[in-house]
């Protein structure tokens, strides 16, 4: 039977595979495959998959999924927190504008009905997160979260919480220092130390 070769021998071999849950993980769920390639049971969610997780059934399944994973990966969608608003675009009267400042993290309260919904509903996807974020590392378990360095998500108060936490660091990267061609400056916080070695900053000249 498989595991029972010599190189087995003496090894304990757990019952059942360990457990993670990706969060906004896209189409191709590059983290969530991975962990598969390595005999995770991954539970995948996406709005492009077909999970809608402001749907009160879909967010308690992650909710559940959460309570019983030793891993969760989150990317949380940047569309409301990114600071490229701020950046006027010439010739475009219509430019998407900010929704957020370092003083109103949670969205401006002047909002337009369609941007107000919008900022609502992101804000509610982050109250999930964490509430799953939680769940896994009052287990003992291992938390990945990723976003532009500079969004707004790391200013939203549940999310700052986590840098109370004395094994949660934030591991800082350029993306062209890791290969792409774009110098996008992202950040993870994690207390997955080994994640130390990604943290890299930008030696190139970029048009």
């Amino acid at each position: 039977p498989a595991g029972e070769g010599p190189e087995s021998v003496g090894r304990s071999w757990p019952e059942e595979p360990p457990r993670a849950v990706d969060i906004m993980c896209g189409v191709r769920m590059p983290v969530g495959l991975a962990l598969q390639w390595c005999g995770w049971e991954v539970s995948p969610y996406d709005c492009d998959k077909g999970q809608d997780l402001l749907e009160p059934r879909t967010a308690e399944e992650a909710r559940k999924r959460g309570g019983q994973a030793e891993a969760v990966m989150i990317a949380m969608d940047c569309s409301t927190f990114s600071r490229a608003r701020e950046r006027p675009v010439p010739g475009n009267a219509n430019a998407p504008k900010p929704l957020r400042d370092a003083q109103h993290p949670e969205g401006f309260r002047n909002l337009g009905p369609r941007d107000a919904a919008r900022v609502k509903d992101a804000n509610r996807l982050v109250d999930l997160c964490m509430d799953v974020v939680d769940a896994v590392v009052a287990k003992g378990g291992s938390a990945v979260l990723e976003n532009p360095l500079r969004a707004w998500f790391w200013r939203m108060p549940r999310v700052e919480a986590l840098t109370a936490r004395s094994d949660s660091q934030a591991m800082d990267d350029a993306a062209c220092a890791l290969g792409a061609a774009r110098c996008g400056e992202q950040r993870l916080r994690t207390n997955v130390q080994d994640l130390a070695s990604v943290r890299s900053e930008c030696k190139h000249s970029h048009a």
